[in-house]
């Protein structure tokens, strides 16, 4: 008898891996009659690797003028004063410079041994990693 496979519901709720962007709060569902499903990010499609995720673009989206991002999905720290991200010196106002954690262990880790504990909130977000443009 094969042993079941117990289900972290933690990983489920905020998976590790690539989403792929189609617009600001747009990311892809799935293909349904030649047609692109979008959705909001927790029912997106994850890829496990960028690469992947990047292939699957040039694949199924050969449509011109069609801005698509491949997004990281991790863990940043965010002041409680205002939206603020931690660079590693100090607050930012840019997502992108964020420090990013692939899972919520490191994040809290980093936290603590930082002394950031009063001052920052762990958000789940998407960061953007790369622009494809898919040739049609």
């Amino acid at each position: 008898m094969e042993k079941e496979r117990i289900r972290n519901p933690l990983q489920e709720m905020y998976p590790k891996g690539f989403v792929i962007e189609l617009g600001d709060g747009q990311y892809f569902q799935k293909m349904r009659k030649d047609h692109i499903c979008c959705t909001h990010l927790q029912r997106a499609r994850n890829f496990s690797k960028q690469n992947t995720a990047e292939a699957y673009i040039r694949k199924y989206f050969g449509y011109f003028g069609m801005e698509t991002y491949i997004c990281r999905l991790c863990w940043v720290l965010v002041s409680w004063e205002g939206r603020k991200y931690w660079d590693g010196r100090g607050f930012t106002h840019e997502l992108a410079d964020a420090v990013q954690f692939l899972d919520i262990r490191s994040a809290c880790s980093y936290q603590t041994q930082h002394g950031l504990g009063t001052q920052v909130y762990l958000d789940y977000t998407v960061c953007r990693v790369q622009r494809v443009c898919p040739a049609a």
